[in-house]
């Protein structure tokens, strides 16, 4: 040990021994505690959070270290907004689970702003190894579960969160089914991180596409309708949806044309 030398007596009778074994023990302790606190100290900061406080969070092969077996969740807070991050799998990518929080962090402030003041300031996600569909969001709840195996294919996709933290958002009471999804591509064709390196964009529409369709032709949509017809009808329509007095008259009050005509126009000249 640096700082400490060994201890030796010589042999001879008992009296002179336990002497000089009593005096070099006592030299040996001051010196041990002179030197290791300083030495150990960072070692010893380290082992006692459960959260790597030293640098990457990552073991020596590279990989997020794994959930303890309670499963205890990340608790990030940032400009009073919480979010509980519990990784149910056999442990994400380090990077890719920084990609979410960041991805969240961004938009989610941005959102309250735009389109609901009054959203959940806490938020729960999960990464569920045995749900094997894409992501779903339970807005009265304020949590989303997204698919373990669908993250791990689709490394790049960070914008999935895009999507389901706006379905925290806007928290309708009722109405369509197409304007929620259709709203929720929308706000990740607009708001997007990293669409482009997912390979996600909204498609034209083919002859036998219909706006009931909700998500990308919906959401496109929604994109020439703000180009085209009315700049801020999608905010409109998401304030219409929240109230939950939404009905198809909004499209007469706003636009003077109904839904079906305004559609029809849209698949006429739909470039945008």
């Amino acid at each position: 040990m640096t700082g400490c030398r060994e201890a030796t007596v010589e042999t001879g009778d008992a009296p002179s021994f336990i002497a000089a074994y009593k005096k070099n023990r006592m030299r040996f302790r001051l010196q041990y505690y002179r030197t290791v606190p300083l030495i150990l100290l960072p070692a010893f900061i380290c082992m006692g959070f459960t959260r790597n406080a030293c640098g990457d969070p990552r073991t020596a092969t590279g990989k997020a270290p794994a959930l303890s077996a309670a499963g205890l969740p990340d608790t990030i807070r940032k400009d009073g907004i919480t979010l509980v991050f519990a990784d149910g799998s056999a442990g994400m990518d380090v990077r890719q689970k920084q990609e979410l929080i960041r991805t969240f962090f961004r938009n989610y402030p941005l959102f309250i702003k735009t389109f609901n003041p009054k959203a959940a300031r806490t938020v729960h996600f999960k990464i569920d190894s045995g749900y094997t569909g894409v992501a779903y969001a339970d807005a009265g709840k304020g949590s989303v579960c997204y698919s373990a195996g669908y993250l791990r294919k689709h490394p790049q996709d960070v914008d999935v969160v895009t999507h389901e933290i706006m379905h925290i958002i806007q928290n309708y009471p009722s109405g369509p089914g197409w304007i929620t999804e259709g709203i929720a591509d929308y706000v990740r064709h607009v708001y997007g991180v990293n669409n482009a390196a997912a390979g996600w964009a909204l498609r034209s529409p083919r002859p036998e596409t219909s706006y009931t369709n909700g998500y990308g032709d919906a959401a496109r949509f929604f994109v020439w309708l703000e180009l085209r017809v009315k700049k801020g009808i999608v905010k409109k329509l998401n304030a219409a949806m929240r109230s939950g007095r939404y009905t198809d008259r909004f499209w007469i009050k706003e636009t003077h044309k109904d839904i079906d005509s305004l559609w029809a126009d849209y698949m006429l000249q739909p470039e945008l």
